[in-house]
């Protein structure tokens, strides 16, 4: 599965309920119910929205260092 059609996806966690890739990434913040969730899925599905995760964490860590760039250039 290509990393872009995961955050569109749902996943299957351990106990059969289906969960929006897009809710465990909107959880990265809160390393709490990050945890949680990243525990309840198989390690295939796991390695993948792991792999989400730290594109998600890269993205925002380029667009604060863009805007502080700016704020610097200003």
């Amino acid at each position: 599965m290509v990393i872009s059609q995961l955050l569109e996806s749902k996943v299957t966690l351990n106990n059969g309920k289906k969960i929006e890739v897009k809710k465990i990434i909107d959880a990265i913040y809160n390393p709490q119910d990050l945890d949680f969730y990243l525990r309840k899925l198989t390690p295939e599905t796991n390695q993948l929205v792991k792999k989400e995760i730290a594109l998600k964490l890269a993205y925002d860590l380029y667009n604060d260092s863009k805007e502080l760039s700016v704020v610097s250039a200003i």
